[in-house]
């Protein structure tokens, strides 16, 4: 039991996935993202029923206010915040 309890954890950590970026690269990384959403939700937007339209049109905004900030956070950091190194696991 131990083994395979073993062999497991260890098949796991292979696919857990370690990213090293500065707070400055997080925040562009995550307002490419969002950027990329409010441009996909466009899309879905125009091509809805039009009982659907209202739905995406305020999804887009939550994108578009979202890459707003991240924009806004990034040209207020100081170039140590910025430059404090981050790192994710998933």
């Amino acid at each position: 039991m131990a083994i395979l309890w073993s062999h497991a954890r260890m098949a796991w950590l292979l696919y857990l996935k370690t990213i090293f970026m500065t707070y400055r690269e997080a925040i562009h990384e995550m307002a490419e993202r969002s950027y990329s959403l409010y441009t996909i939700t466009g899309s879905m937007r125009d091509r809805a029923a039009q009982s659907e339209k209202a739905h995406w049109g305020k999804l887009r905004d939550v994108y578009r206010e979202a890459y707003s900030v991240l924009n806004s956070l990034d040209n207020q950091l100081s170039d140590e915040r910025a430059a404090t190194q981050l790192r994710f696991s998933f």
